[in-house]
């Protein structure tokens, strides 16, 4: 999910075959057909996907998102209402750097804080971060893996390091400037639901995640019906409390001032500090 750039108070969001966009009471279909999937370029309903993983606005106009069934990454210009190809190759899978690249199962596309013309990418099946160079389109390695590591969720703190879900279990942490990956809570081998110090909780499978504040992050576990919170300040961690049997497999998020949006099955929600309710 994503505040919308071209209207002002809604929320951009995928249900696997089409992009949407929602004031909280009405909705309006962006691209594809929501119950149809396949691959095919063209205009609004005509347009075809396979399975929108991710997405983000490279600019007021432009949607870049990751059809991962294809293996690769296509675009949506909300002028025109055209969808099109815009990095990888489409329908075939492989792992190559450079234009048009390949991909295989990319998941979550993310712009880079650090580097505002680069997009990162995690490349579910090549075990691998990705770049793409906005402009350009040309893809590149930024880290890649020997394991399952199951890379799928992605955000960066203020100093561009990658903190990311390993192995679903666990949360990593990849230096933006040496690329090494440390884990910073949960283990890659060993699953539960066991919230405490950062070093001996244990999530079952971590999903979206984003900071709230420098040393606080909040992540989404779909299997434990929990939004976490992890102080890496004080090295605690612990679960937004609102009220029970309220999440359904929670598994996106978008932050407010005073409120987290939690994209879950059966639509999108709005959680305070204290209570959860349909947003839509």
């Amino acid at each position: 999910m994503e505040f919308d750039e071209i209207i002002p108070g809604n929320i951009l969001y995928t249900d696997r075959f089409s992009m949407k966009t929602t004031d909280g009471v009405s909705t309006q279909l962006v691209a594809g057909n929501p119950a149809t999937g396949g691959f095919r370029d063209g205009k609004g309903l005509f347009a075809r996907f396979r399975t929108i993983r991710g997405f983000t606005q490279i600019s007021k106009t432009v949607v870049v998102l990751t059809d991962y069934d294809s293996s690769c990454l296509r675009q949506i210009d909300r002028k025109t209402g055209q969808t099109s190809g815009y990095s990888g190759t489409c329908n075939d899978p492989g792992y190559q750097d450079g234009i048009p690249g390949q991909f295989f199962f990319p998941w979550s596309v993310v712009t880079d804080k650090m580097k505002k013309r680069q997009l990162f990418v995690t490349d579910h099946k090549n075990d691998a971060l990705r770049t793409v160079h906005i402009e350009l389109r040309a893809a590149a390695t930024f880290v890649k893996y020997h394991g399952k590591s199951l890379l799928r969720y992605l955000t960066q703190d203020h100093n561009g390091d990658i903190f990311l879900p390993i192995a679903d279990h666990a949360l990593g942490r990849i230096s933006y400037h040496n690329k090494t990956t440390t884990i910073i809570s949960g283990s890659p081998l060993k699953a539960g639901d066991f919230q405490d110090r950062l070093s001996n909780s244990l999530f079952r499978v971590l999903e979206d995640l984003f900071f709230i504040e420098p040393t606080t992050l909040v992540v989404a576990d779909s299997l434990t019906n929990k939004v976490n919170i992890l102080d890496l300040n004080t090295d605690k961690v612990s679960s937004l409390t609102i009220c029970s049997d309220c999440l359904n497999r929670p598994y996106s998020l978008l932050n407010t001032n005073n409120s987290v949006y939690i994209g879950q099955e059966g639509g999108i929600h709005m959680a305070t500090s204290k209570y959860i309710k349909p947003f839509f």
